[in-house]
């Protein structure tokens, strides 16, 4: 079997071999036996060992190991002086010889190991993207040795790493200097950076700060997460979602298994951006069965092609008919129905109420219908937890979609209270989601790809935004607090973002110029829109076991549902207008 030692345990030998060539003829000079040589080379290895110098990646020269190689190789210099003084002799030259010899070999070997090691940096290459590093702790350590590792210093160039901490500064990772954060423009315009690295904890104000910072230069921004199993990077470009104002979310994962786990569960509009991912997250906690229904033909293929099990169910269902959820319903028995179905876009509900009118109430009532007449067919059936998936647009609605979505809550409440406990409902309100279909952030990026403009309605327009898994974990904690039955629940949202502020992040993490490679026009208010949100989770609500959900305290409004929808089948069969529906439908907000 061919033996085949490690770089590290090979430099030990080679070191050893060195020091020891070094210490004979000092020996020879000094008038002392040469086999002392071994010995006292053997001593010097062992300390670099203690010293954990052979334990460090040899395709990455650190200032530690050339230090630690000096200070070795001086004390044992000045004992070997120290020796020939106290033998009456002088040996300065003689020692200051030794002691450069054994750091130019010592050093000369690593460089060779070095460049065996890492062959790109042989030559000097052209067109490496030049990279600054933003962060000088552990991950920029073993990102630089990573890096090396992969082969990636053949394609990017480290131009300087900067660091926040002033106790940092003037500092090294590796050969590089670690400069200070308020340097950071100056050094982006020096060595014309392309990318900027964050290996560091970023808070979205400082990601803000560091993009103000940088604002007219052109420049990707990525984050190097830290793993917990390795140090791996995973470099990712900066996504919006890094930028906006949102407290940290502590879930609460024993009410979620104790909830779902082992439970039958469905979900209309499973298609759906929200849908999709708690189908996601609801499968990850193993729940018995997971019924998928959606009445869009291409996104039940697409849902039966990422969730084949056994336990998954997916089924073309239209809420608006209900004989085919009923039929759903019989047959999968769920425990836990996720109400995700809905038409939320506001301008295209203006022109499109009847829809908005059809699916969003009377595709809610048709689930309850369904879900009452499992209930009264089986009798000895669990009680059915129903989550209404609902909108901040609910609160003091002005448009179609916003007027639609609170009857659907008043509907799913004044349904729950009727059922004495067999039908325990909640209604769950969050704002805007980041990335979901018909949201301003994919239509933002489909502008900045095009070149531009970017279409803002109003400079002064704010919105609150979450990300789409957070907003599926919120309403899966809120489905897992039984004792919020027949309530409304509101997702704290953060802090408002204006929409010219989102469009300018999105043009920078493009790597272009707002307002001169992108311009942002303003094209007015569009039909329901308002300019500005209320904090609705707030208002007139208290908080829940759970921090970030909140119950209301003054939305629980009684409604005589079956003489609502009498009224409203009946204003269905006339000729009205958008406006006309509007003014019937408060009547009853």
């Amino acid at each position: 079997m061919q033996l085949r030692l490690k770089p590290q345990t090979l430099t030990g030998i080679g070191d050893f071999l060195l020091l020891a060539g070094g210490y004979a003829v000092y020996l020879h000079w000094v008038n002392l036996s040469p086999y002392w040589a071994i010995p006292v080379s053997a001593l010097h290895v062992a300390a670099l060992v203690a010293l954990k110098l052979y334990r460090a990646n040899l395709r990455f020269l650190s200032l530690y190991a050339l230090r630690t190689l000096f200070v070795v190789s001086l004390v044992g210099v000045m004992v070997a002086v120290a020796n020939g003084f106290y033998a009456g002799g002088n040996h300065l030259a003689e020692a200051a010889a030794l002691m450069v010899f054994q750091n130019s070999a010592t050093l000369v070997h690593r460089l060779f190991w070095y460049f065996r090691l890492n062959p790109e940096t042989r030559f000097k290459k052209q067109g490496l993207t030049p990279v600054i590093i933003y962060g000088a702790g552990t991950v920029a350590h073993h990102l630089l040795q990573d890096l090396s590792a992969e082969d990636l210093l053949g394609k990017y160039q480290i131009a300087a790493i900067v660091d926040n901490d002033k106790q940092k500064s003037g500092g090294h990772v590796g050969p590089y200097r670690i400069h200070a954060g308020s340097e950071l423009r100056a050094l982006a315009e020096k060595h014309n950076a392309a990318e900027i690295w964050f290996t560091m904890p970023a808070t979205p104000d400082f990601l803000r700060e560091v993009m103000d910072n940088l604002q007219n230069l052109s420049i990707t921004y990525k984050l190097v997460p830290r793993k917990l199993a390795q140090f791996a990077p995973d470099v990712r470009k900066l996504r919006i979602e890094d930028l906006i104002r949102r407290p940290e979310i502590r879930l609460d994962e024993s009410r979620l298994i104790t909830a779902l786990k082992s439970k039958r569960v469905l979900i209309t509009g499973a298609a759906g951006s929200i849908g999709r991912e708690l189908a996601r997250q609801i499968k990850a906690l193993v729940p018995a069965r997971l019924t998928l229904i959606d009445q869009w033909e291409h996104g039940v293929y697409q849902l039966e092609q990422e969730f084949n099990a056994d336990n998954i169910f997916c089924a073309i269902a239209d809420v608006r008919n209900e004989r085919r959820l009923h039929d759903i319903i019989a047959a999968e028995k769920p425990q836990v129905i996720f109400h995700a179905a809905a038409y939320k876009h506001v301008p295209l509900m203006e022109s499109n109420h009847l829809q908005a009118i059809e699916t969003n109430i009377l595709g809610t009532w048709h689930l309850i219908g369904a879900i009452s007449k499992y209930l009264k067919e089986n009798s000895a059936a669990e009680p059915v937890r129903l989550v209404n998936i609902s909108t901040d647009k609910a609160v003091a609605p002005e448009n179609i979609m916003g007027i639609t979505k609170r009857l659907a809550e008043l509907i799913v409440y004044n349904s729950g209270m009727k059922s004495v406990g067999r039908l325990q409902t909640a209604s769950v309100r969050f704002g805007n989601v980041l990335g979901s279909s018909g949201s301003v952030v994919p239509l933002f990026w489909e502008q900045i790809q095009q070149g531009g403009p970017l279409t803002v309605t109003h400079p002064d327009m704010e919105r609150f935004f979450m990300t789409i898994p957070e907003a599926v974990r919120l309403v899966l904690q809120a489905a897992s607090l039984p004792e919020e039955a027949e309530t409304i629940l509101a997702l704290d949202m953060g802090k408002p973002v204006r929409i010219v502020e989102l469009a300018e992040r999105l043009i920078l993490l493009a790597g272009k110029k707002p307002h001169e490679d992108i311009q942002i026009v303003y094209s007015g208010i569009r039909p329901g829109e308002k300019l500005k949100e209320e904090l609705f989770w707030e208002k007139d609500s208290v908080r829940t076991a759970i921090p970030f959900i909140f119950r209301s305290t003054a939305e629980l409004k009684s409604l005589d549902v079956e003489d609502f929808l009498l009224k409203l089948r009946e204003a269905l069969e006339g000729e009205h207008s958008r406006s006309w529906y509007k003014e019937f439908l408060l009547r009853f907000v």
